[in-house]
């Protein structure tokens, strides 16, 4: 080849290589000035609940589909919020279930209300919920946050389906066909894991209030033995006293117990009573629930009872632990 046409091929090929570096350029351009827009959507401000509602709230519900497998219930009763994993409770005269209901891990609950009150933005993406739609707003996997003012329905919102991008999450009132994109921050307040609302400890630190190892003065001890009963008392005197009320204080539930049922009871096993220096006492009493066999138990329900002074019962609460647990609070209190 001449250098005439190696030079002629060299030209060529620089003004290809500049052609297609300026489409490149270009493209990069288009796909920015398409952010640029969407950036620009104009957003709508608003509050999942209006703010107004938050100190009448008495009640809220989480559940998935229509409520029968994923679901949490939070219910607020003398300025305290418990949980119970029965989403239609009625109302809060209904003792029988009332009774065992668990404390709520209140700083997550008044996190919850705190941001769906507060003013955010979201994106209106459809004027009306169309038939044939990919939102996920009216399937089995469609969440639905429900709460109810003096023990009537007061609103629900819906939430759906991620964004592609999974930054945002569909949803709609109850009440409007309105769809909007929420950010997909708010998905920390949609778990129905019970465990995930619960106050963790069996022996709370809500009911009563703040109770620490030094506010208890005695721990009476019972174990159950066929008709037998064995009894024995810890007091502060005792070396390791402090040190066993600590542990017992750090102990966890694994949720709501089961209730004893009348026509089968089971029987007591074991039986804590402590009495705290601002004569409020509590009570619990270990009854086995689960069995692999006879002897050996692998799941106790406690009833604890929370009472202030003059044997006024504040609470009753039911939570299950395990053999483990169990086990270590045996060993502790020995």
């Amino acid at each position: 080849m001449s250098n005439k046409n190696l030079s002629k091929s060299n030209i060529i090929l620089c003004i290809t290589s500049v052609f297609l570096m300026i489409l490149f350029i270009i493209s990069f351009t288009k796909i920015n000035s398409n952010n640029v827009l969407k950036d620009k959507r104009k957003p709508v401000k608003t509050a999942v609940i209006n703010p107004k509602n938050i100190d009448k709230i008495t009640r809220m519900q989480i559940y998935e589909g229509n409520g029968d497998s994923k679901k949490i219930t939070l219910i607020k009763i003398n300025n305290l919020w418990y949980t119970d994993t029965d989403p239609f409770i009625k109302n809060s005269q209904n003792q029988d279930k009332m009774d065992f209901l668990i404390p709520a891990e209140q700083i997550k609950v008044s996190q919850m209300l705190e941001y769906f009150s507060q003013t955010i933005n979201v994106y209106k993406r459809s004027e009306k919920l169309k038939e044939k739609n990919d939102f996920g707003l009216t399937d089995s996997s469609t969440i639905h946050l429900r709460y109810y003012m003096d023990g009537e329905i007061f609103n629900e919102v819906l939430f759906g389906k991620t964004d592609f991008a999974k930054t945002s999450r569909y949803m709609m009132s109850k009440t409007n066909t309105t769809v909007y994109e929420i950010s997909t921050n708010i998905d920390q307040f949609l778990t129905m894991v019970e465990q995930n609302w619960t106050e963790p400890y069996i022996i709370s630190q809500v009911i009563l209030g703040k109770i620490n190892a030094s506010d208890i003065q005695k721990i009476k001890i019972t174990e159950y033995d066929n008709e037998n009963q064995f009894t024995k008392l810890l007091v502060p005197s005792d070396e390791r006293f402090l040190q066993i009320s600590s542990k017992l204080l750090e102990l966890r539930h694994g949720g709501k117990g089961k209730i004893m049922e009348n026509e089968n009871p089971s029987l007591p096993v074991f039986k804590l009573e402590y009495e705290l220096g601002n004569k409020c006492s509590i009570t619990q009493i270990f009854y086995p629930v689960e069995r692999t066999s006879e002897n050996d138990v692998t799941e106790y329900t406690i009833i604890t009872e929370y009472s202030k002074p003059e044997h006024k019962t504040v609470r009753n609460v039911s939570y299950k632990i395990s053999a483990w647990t169990f086990d270590k609070i045996i060993e502790l209190t020995d």
